[in-house]
């Protein structure tokens, strides 16, 4: 009997002790605030972005569990605006662009990047079931469309649930994170060649038109974009104009070209301005949500002027496209990595890259060799005129083919410069001698070669005179970047030519006598006839 009474009483306890525990997982089991999870958004490339939840739609309990959820009090909306409809978060496009607009009166949480994953951010601190929007904001280089995350109720297996969850209920807690829907603007550019080659890097002479080519892609917004810009950016450098005036600029969007008609005739698709040296093509808001993915093309024509620099010194032109980023603030904008093509003009006896060169090409007299001495000895000479003529230039082509230079012109005594010439051939010949020193008519080829690097940059040139390279130099360049102004050396091989004149009164140079001869025989002829007549008045005197 006592047997019986103490099996019974350890039966009753261990039913005390089951009781107890079960009505503490009861208890435990029942939905609450205190239930938490992280969120995350994925597909975040770029570093250095800010990432933050903002809650929008709010869990609501009572002792018993979960009753449903409402929107949050910042949201704005009417306690009788459904927050799920047919199982979807009752929201249109217009009320999320709204909701952007109102992130400063919601709950927001800080996201951070998930170290084990490169492109996932995840909320710092686990969230309350609810609804979260998601902005990147300081982004430099994408664009990142809202995105939405959830932590919810889920019941038996089912989707989200919207309606009362209490411990009864075989209930667990779930997300859904965010996939991150992102366009990422790039522009490019070329100069589209004679023979429609497009290439980075060119020459040219002065006066000679460039035609250039800009493509980008009309970025892709979501409807919470309400107002979003588009611009294209394009500045020559002072050595480049534009010949293209803002209404013969040609913009082509898609297959269609856009036309300055259908701006003056109120069509809302964009405008061209041109201010200095700088050209901006921009887009209007509509067009640009109604035209998103869609290819653009802009060509226009430049030309190099005479403050274009020589050689090493390349003149740029630079394009870059800036865009909306931030559906919450209109004003913010990205730029695109900047594009820049290169072209070049040369010049014989001009600076290499802001120091001097090697002179090239001088007009000197025969030269004497001084007893004794060793090698010749010259003399340069001052106001000879010569013309440089540009011989193989196409039937079209509008840069200068004729120049004209005065020895010494440039303060070096003897020097001949010539500035702005392109790559090719000519023939240089002088057209006026220096005072006391007759012309020389001789015919001299010039001949002028360049070579590029695949980003457009000149990576060497030679100026070849008479057959020898009398300009040769080579760009060597130690700088990662490969920009004109990072050149740390240029190795040159120059050669001075001379063009000789002889003097009037030394004619001629082989060593003749020249007009003494002359001189001399019509002396003697007159003594001869003086003599002669002399002669014959004595014999008419006998």
């Amino acid at each position: 009997m006592k047997r019986t009474k103490k099996i019974l009483a350890m039966l009753l306890a261990f039913t005390m002790i089951l009781g107890m525990a079960l009505t503490a997982s009861a208890e435990t089991s029942i939905p609450s605030k205190e239930d938490k999870l992280k969120i995350s958004a994925t597909n975040i490339e770029e570093a250095g972005v800010t990432v933050t939840a903002y809650q929008i739609v709010e869990a609501n309990y009572t002792p018993k569990g979960f009753t449903g959820f409402s929107w949050a009090a910042g949201c704005g909306f009417a306690a009788t605006k459904e927050v799920f409809a047919n199982g979807a978060l009752n929201l249109s496009d217009t009320e999320i662009a709204t909701l952007t607009s109102k992130i400063s009166s919601l709950n927001s949480f800080e996201m951070e990047k998930d170290t084990t994953t490169a492109t996932t951010y995840i909320s710092k601190n686990e969230l309350e079931a609810g609804t979260y929007m998601i902005l990147v904001t300081g982004s430099a280089s994408t664009i990142y469309n809202p995105m939405i995350a959830s932590v919810y109720y889920k019941v038996d297996g089912t989707g989200i649930a919207t309606e009362v969850v209490s411990a009864k209920d075989k209930w667990s807690l779930e997300t859904e994170n965010a996939y991150a829907k992102s366009d990422k603007p790039s522009v490019d550019k070329v100069i589209v060649k004679a023979d429609n080659t497009e290439v980075k890097g060119d020459d040219g002479a002065y006066n000679e038109e460039i035609n250039f080519k800009v493509t980008g892609v009309i970025p892709s917004y979501s409807k919470q974009y309400t107002t979003v810009n588009y611009n294209i950016v394009d500045t020559l450098s002072t050595g480049l104009s534009f010949v293209s005036a803002e209404e013969d600029v040609i913009v082509k969007v898609g297959l269609d070209e856009l036309t300055t008609e259908m701006v003056e005739a109120g069509d809302d698709t964009y405008s061209v301005t041109i201010s200095g040296q700088t050209m901006t093509i921009a887009f209007a808001s509509e067009y640009i949500k109604n035209n998103g993915l869609k290819a653009v093309e802009v060509t226009y024509v430049a030309k190099l002027n005479e403050n274009a620099a020589l050689n090493y010194n390349g003149n740029t032109n630079t394009v870059y496209a800036e865009y909306s980023n931030n559906p919450t603030n209109t004003t913010s904008k990205g730029k695109t990595p900047e594009v820049v093509t290169y072209h070049y003009t040369f010049g014989i006896d001009a600076s290499l890259l802001g120091s001097t060169v090697t002179s090239e090409l001088f007009k000197t007299d025969n030269g004497v060799i001084e007893e004794g001495a060793t090698e010749t000895t010259y003399t340069y000479l001052d106001g000879a005129e010569f013309t440089l003529t540009r011989t193989d230039a196409p039937a079209d082509y509008t840069g200068k083919t004729v120049y004209t230079a005065i020895t010494g012109a440039g303060g070096v005594k003897g020097d001949i410069q010539f500035k702005g010439l392109d790559a090719g051939t000519y023939t240089l010949v002088e057209t006026k001698a220096p005072t006391g020193y007759q012309l020389d008519t001789t015919e001299h080829s010039v001949v002028i070669t360049a070579e590029y690097n695949t980003d457009g940059t000149l990576e060497s040139y030679s100026i070849v005179i008479d057959g020898k390279n009398d300009g040769t130099s080579t760009y060597v360049n130690n700088a990662t970047d490969n920009k004109v102004d990072k050149v740390d050396e240029i190795g040159q091989t120059a050669t001075s030519t001379l063009i000789k004149n002889t003097k009037l009164i030394a004619l001629p140079s082989t060593g003749g006598i020249g007009t003494t001869i002359f001189t001399v025989g019509g002396c003697l002829i007159m003594i001869a006839a003086a003599a002669l007549f002399l002669a014959n008045r004595r014999r008419e005197a006998r």
